[in-house]
């Protein structure tokens, strides 16, 4: 049955990436896209699509052509996962419950908040100057990413449980870790002073050495925020509703931290969504309400991710430590 639906999906992905892109070609022989670019460009849309267009065939391709192997996988793990939760394995939840380490987390997520939200109400000057490139907010967000990155390694280190899939998750996530804060400044263009390479300049928004500002600021950040999403909201559901999965998970080593996760994070969307509305500029797109300039709540959400994310490192060092000392 997985082989089935597996195969389908692959196909039917692929079809339609390449049916779009074949769209676009026609489109542009026939001198319409440019007109449909010039309608596009004042809000982003048509940049937007383009760049979409080109991750997700990419991505068709490389999943159709590794169609084998990814199936091979994941039928592993699936047996993998059966035999866990058939098994005598269970779930202590002593071993995930630190609430002092999370109050310590969110107290100062909390404050943080109400100075941003304090300045952007009373003092915008000021606020722009704190989010500002090379400013307060940019830094702290790249020192929040690097210590992630950091205390990782450390955890990844100090497991106990050795299992291929918790190795994997953690070093996909040390890795999104690091890359997001060389993203952050730019991989310390500014600070060394190099040049970003003429190529990058022509494609790139903000004219920098940075992989999330090429083509569409809005295309990455959106990206970005599903992906906090799925981490911080739709896994600690699953987590919490789904038993078989909290025991394979529990067996891995893998931390169940996603109640404080989701606290933390509900936190950090409303103090995004307060600045947002002050502003009129809430969500990742070009339109402002109010007419301030369109990223005046994207920078926020950028370091306030990087927090969670740094609280999320903080709080599996102290799983994996209890995780070691059972």
């Amino acid at each position: 049955m997985f082989n089935k639906y597996f195969s389908f999906s692959c196909k039917l992905v692929l079809l339609g990436a390449a049916s779009t892109s074949l769209l676009f070609v026609v489109l542009q022989l026939e001198g319409v896209e440019k007109n449909i670019s010039s309608y596009f460009t004042s809000i982003d849309g048509f940049l937007f699509f383009r760049w979409a267009l080109l991750v997700v065939t990419t991505i068709a391709w490389f999943v159709y052509l590794l169609r084998n192997k990814i199936k091979v996988r994941v039928l592993n793990y699936l047996d993998i996962y059966e035999q866990v939760v058939n098994s005598d394995s269970h779930y202590d939840s002593r071993l995930y419950a630190f609430p002092q380490v999370y109050t310590s987390l969110m107290v100062p997520l909390v404050l943080i908040g109400l100075v941003l939200i304090y300045y952007s109400v009373t003092d915008t000057k000021q606020y722009m100057e704190i989010i500002d490139e090379d400013g307060l907010i940019e830094y702290a967000s790249f020192a929040f990413w690097f210590l992630a990155a950091m205390i990782g390694l450390v955890s990844l280190y100090i497991g106990s449980v050795k299992s291929k899939l918790r190795t994997i998750i953690y070093l996909c996530l040390i890795s999104f870790f690091f890359v997001c804060g060389g993203e952050e400044i730019s991989w310390g263009q500014r600070i060394i002073g190099f040049d970003a390479p003429e190529l990058m300049m022509s494609i790139n928004k903000q004219q920098e050495t940075t992989l999330h500002n090429i083509g569409s600021i809005s295309l990455f950040a959106n990206v970005f925020f599903i992906l906090t999403v799925l981490f911080f909201v739709l896994i600690p559901y699953l987590q919490s509703k789904v038993t078989s999965l909290k025991i394979f998970l529990s067996a891995s080593g893998i931390s169940n931290i996603g109640g404080y996760l989701f606290r933390i994070y509900s936190v950090a969307i409303v103090i995004w969504i307060v600045i947002g509305l002050r502003f009129g500029t809430l969500g990742f797109h070009p339109f402002s309400i109010w007419g301030y300039y369109t990223q005046m709540d994207d920078e926020a959400f950028e370091f306030l991710a990087a927090y969670c994310f740094f609280c999320y490192s903080v709080l599996d060092f102290y799983c994996q430590r209890n995780i070691q000392r059972s």
